[in-house]
């Protein structure tokens, strides 16, 4: 069974539950999915998982400067070489995402495969055409 792990850093609980029902998707779908928070998330485990996603609030100004917050950053800073055959990334936004998956990215600095799956969301669940994007990715 594929294993799909999906790590979130949250502060109000959006990031979270967006996490949680992306996780549920992936389940339904006959993955071995769970979501972790960035805080308890094992290096060893992130690095091990088949599929991971990665996933921030969205931080800095209302509609410039966004960046994934300081606890994401020097956590993917901590990472070693991914194992995933497949990468994607999430925030969550009040009013817009901006530069954010670039800064992701780039924070990334390349330890693992090319992200091929973006998601963003004002709110906590997922929609039906995000649900068709993750049913792609994993695909």
């Amino acid at each position: 069974m594929t294993t799909a792990l999906v790590v979130h850093q949250s502060v109000s609980g959006t990031t979270r539950a967006m996490a949680e029902a992306i996780a549920a998707h992936l389940k339904s779908r006959g993955l071995d999915a769970k979501a972790v928070a960035l805080a308890v998330a094992p290096a060893e485990e992130v690095a091990a998982a088949e599929i991971l996603l990665l996933g921030c609030w969205t931080s800095g100004l209302f509609l410039f400067l966004q960046h994934p917050d300081r606890p994401w950053q020097e956590y993917v800073a901590r990472l070693p070489r991914l194992g995933a055959k497949k990468l994607g990334l999430f925030t969550t936004y009040k009013v817009a995402t901006g530069s954010m998956f670039k800064r992701m990215k780039a924070a990334l600095g390349g330890k693992g495969p090319e992200v091929s799956l973006t998601l963003r969301s004002r709110g906590p669940g997922l929609s039906d055409a995000q649900r068709a994007e993750l049913d792609r990715f994993i695909a």
